[in-house]
This record gives C-alpha cells, sequence and structure tokens, in this order.
C-alpha cells in the first residue's frame, strides 16, 4: 500500500540491516495513516523519505549526507521525516547547527518533520555543547517543523489533503 521512496540511516550499525528496519517503520506508518484515515479522504500518492539516527558530528561523515540530500531533491519529495538521534551528546554546537542547515536543504512539498531521539538534546552529557533553545532556533530556522508534546499540534491530515496526489 505504501511506498517509501528512501530511507536513509546513516549510522555505523549494519546499514542494511537499518534501511530495511526503517522502510519497514514507515511502510506500516503509511499503512496505518492510509487505514485510518483513507475511507474519510480521497486516496493520494505520496513521496516520503525517513532519516534518522546519523548522529551527526561524531560518527558521521559529513560529505555522506550532502550526496544523501542532492539524491533525495532528485526524487521530488513530497514529506521527509527526521526520526531522531540527527545530532548526540557528543556533537558540537556548531555541528548540529550544520547538521540542520544541510537537512533543511531537503526539498518536499509538504515539509520536514522532526521528533526527538533519545540523544538530540544530550541527556547523558557531562557538559552540553548546546542548549534545547539553541537546537529548537537550529531546526526551526531551518524550515524543519518539530513535533513534541511541546510543540504546535500538526493536522497531518491538513496537510495531505491539500495535495492532489495518491497514496500508493
Amino acid at each position: 500500500m505504501a511506498l517509501v521512496v528512501a530511507a536513509a540511516c546513516l549510522n555505523v550499525w549494519s546499514l542494511t540491516a537499518l534501511l530495511v528496519l526503517h522502510i519497514l517503520a514507515a511502510s506500516v506508518f503509511c499503512d496505518l495513516c492510509f487505514l485510518i484515515f483513507g475511507k474519510m479522504y480521497k486516496r493520494q500518492d505520496y513521496r516520503i523519505a525517513l532519516i534518522t539516527d546519523t548522529h551527526y558530528g561524531t560518527i558521521q561523515d559529513p560529505e555522506l549526507l550532502d550526496k544523501t540530500v542532492e539524491e533525495l531533491n532528485q526524487e521530488k519529495l513530497d514529506i521527509v521525516i527526521l526520526g531522531g538521534d540527527i545530532v548526540e551528546e557528543d556533537t558540537s554546537k556548531e555541528d548540529m547547527q550544520q547538521a540542520f542547515q544541510v537537512l533543511g536543504g531537503i526539498e518536499t512539498s509538504k515539509g520536514i518533520y522532526y521528533v526527538y531521539g533519545n540523544h538530540d538534546r544530550q541527556p547523558y552529557a557531562d557538559h552540553r555543547s548546546y542548549t534545547d533553545e539553541e537546537l529548537i532556533t537550529a531546526i526551526e530556522e531551518n524550515h524543519v517543523t518539530l513535533v513534541s508534546s511541546h510543540a504546535k499540534d500538526i493536522s497531518v491530515m491538513e496537510t495531505l489533503r491539500s495535495s492532489s496526489r495518491k497514496i500508493r
């Protein structure tokens, strides 16, 4: 039912295993959305990318993320989901800002949405290199929508309904 165009899992873990896991997770998410909302709305097509666990500034090669963004921009995506752990405890403030600047350069028709992972706010660091406010600023300045219990509500269906494309 759901087609996930791209999933980028940039980490030192088994890239293949994580890629399969994230494609399956995104596919299940899309299928659930269709099952829940499909009868209420006209069926539509979306091209969705999921990027997660880059741990930018530590184990991530910045050139790999740049290349991935270039490739994703060729896909004419509708939505990008940043699934957390984009940065981590050892990421410097400058690298954190650079990560969101690069990711904010992904071209989409419906936006880029970000959900915190367990490392992004540096909860395990003895000395944090950036504050929560600096992280939020870097996210929002790069046109990424932060999805959290403290952020404004986002109507996914309103976002999707405004398009004439079909979900596969």
